[in-house]
C-alpha cells in the first residue's frame, strides 16, 4: 500500500515563469547555461504554431509551454513545472526578498 509524502519544507528552488516571449526565453536560456543546462526556444509550425522550451533535465528532455515555471534545484538541476502544480506547491519566499536574493515572478 502506498504510502503518504509532503515536500520537505524549506527546500528552496530558484523559479521564473515563461510568458511565451522571445524576451523571456532568452532569460531564462542564459540563466540555465550559466550553470551547465541547455534549453532551447522550438517555434512551432502548421497547426501548433505556438512557441515552447526543451528543457534538458537530468531525467532526458522535457517540454515547456507558454506559462511553465523553469525551476533550478539546490544542485544546480533545472525542471519544468506546470502552473497548476507550481502555484499548489510553491510560494515566494519573502525573506530571501527582503535579503536581496531573487525576483519576485509571482503573477
Amino acid at each position: 500500500m502506498p504510502l503518504l509524502y509532503r515536500k520537505k519544507a524549506n527546500t528552496p528552488i530558484e523559479a521564473i515563469q515563461w510568458n511565451g516571449t522571445d524576451e523571456v526565453a532568452d532569460e531564462i536560456i542564459e540563466w540555465a547555461s550559466k550553470y551547465g543546462v541547455t534549453i532551447e526556444f522550438v517555434i512551432g509550425n502548421g497547426a501548433q504554431n505556438e512557441p515552447w522550451l526543451v528543457v534538458h533535465t537530468i531525467e532526458g528532455r522535457m517540454r515547456a509551454v507558454t506559462g511553465t515555471w523553469i525551476a533550478k534545484g539546490s544542485e544546480d538541476e533545472f525542471w519544468p513545472i506546470k502552473a497548476s502544480v507550481f502555484e499548489n506547491t510553491y510560494e515566494v519566499d519573502k525573506g530571501a526578498l527582503l535579503e536581496g536574493v531573487g525576483e519576485a515572478n509571482a503573477s
